[in-house]
């Protein structure tokens, strides 16, 4: 995989934005980023072209050469990160420490109207695998993952986050404070589609950039794994969760619908049975094709369509194909028997639908 000039566009934003933050003194433990850190497959910069056309990585434009470009992208990174704090956790000993790290919390300067959100956490975490910053990565992420993801086991203490939460695994709660780790509902521990495409990006780049682990044990005593984590939370994007009206509860998806006429049935994370990208992971599919079909069958399971909350238009700003493609692409050459087959599917469906 090439990891392309994708930031740029994102990064030179950044700089504008947060401009007047480049002479801060908050907090005063600043992280120390660190740039090609952890022997990164793909060091920072890697000017390389599409195939397909003439763009900036090869084509310079008049008086921007590639130095300058890197410079801009480097500060860019360094005011962004500016806004990440420690939170005084960590994991791991020595020169395997993961100190915990939250990006843009309610404390920093000019926070913005949705301080410490999984969007932000999801850019966050692409910048940092795309300059292969693996210690500003891997801070973040662990936070993220015993914070905000939902029913898995938390690196720091081996608890299980929100293990009563309806809709499925690993989706992140788009704004969860880590002071309410355990609440099971309200909007705020629910998944934002966008935010959770960029953190699957982001894991994928890791495993791209440092390989399968990231060289530090969970206090669980278990090797944390970037490909492992990317599988997981790539899967729930799409994976399908069998709900149980009698009991309020997820339960394996192999279980047949209890009642058909009922409230109880299949639903999937982000993206609906149709193959079109939801607004969220806690409503109905877009369209109706999986309520009309009697028993629509797939992989072996019956999916009869829970039926949920009504479902906007998905904010057109949440599409990302391009992700997809690459997750599909990933997930095809890890594929055993048809264990990703629904993943891929809905993948290709999604290409399918908006043209691609």
């Amino acid at each position: 995989m090439k990891i392309r000039l994708t930031l740029v566009c994102i990064l030179s934003v950044l700089t504008m934005v947060f401009s007047t933050l480049v002479a801060q003194t908050w907090p005063a433990d600043t992280i120390q980023i660190n740039i090609n850190s952890g022997n990164p497959k793909y060091p920072f910069p890697q000017f390389l072209e599409y195939k397909e056309g003439k763009t900036l990585a090869t084509h310079n434009p008049i008086g921007v050469p590639h130095a300058e470009m890197e410079k801009s992208i480097r500060e860019a990174y360094r005011i962004m990160m500016n806004s990440t704090i420690y939170t005084g956790q960590s994991i791991g000993t020595g020169a395997n420490q993961v100190r915990y790290m939250a990006y843009n919390p309610p404390s920093a300067p000019d926070p913005g109207p949705e301080p410490l959100c999984s969007e932000g956490d999801g850019y966050a975490l692409i910048a940092a695998a795309y300059l292969g910053d693996k210690k500003t990565f891997d801070g973040l992420w662990c936070r993220l993952h015993d914070n905000r993801l939902n029913i898995v086991t938390r690196y720091i203490d081996c608890q299980v986050t929100r293990p009563n939460y309806r809709y499925g695994p690993y989706i992140a709660g788009w704004q969860q404070s880590a002071t309410a780790a355990n609440t099971n509902t309200g909007d705020d521990v629910n998944g934002a589609p966008d935010g959770d495409f960029d953190i699957a990006l982001g894991l994928l780049i890791a495993y791209y950039q440092w390989g399968e682990f990231m060289g530090t044990n969970d206090n669980c005593g278990n090797p944390i794994s970037y490909k492992k984590e990317a599988i997981n939370f790539i899967k729930a994007l799409a994976d399908t969760v069998f709900f149980d009206a009698n009991t309020g509860m997820n339960v394996p998806n192999w279980n047949p619908r209890l009642d058909p006429s009922g409230a109880n049935g299949y639903y999937s994370g982000h993206i609906g049975f149709d193959g079109y990208m939801k607004r969220a992971n806690t409503v109905r599919d877009v369209t109706n094709w999986v309520y009309t079909v009697p028993g629509y069958t797939f992989g072996g399971k019956t999916m009869y369509g829970r039926s949920m909350g009504a479902s906007d238009d998905p904010h057109t700003d949440y599409m990302a194909p391009a992700y997809f493609r690459a997750f599909a692409t990933f997930l095809e050459g890890q594929q055993v028997g048809t264990e990703y087959a629904f993943v891929i599917n809905s993948r290709e469906q999604k290409l399918r639908v908006i043209g691609l």
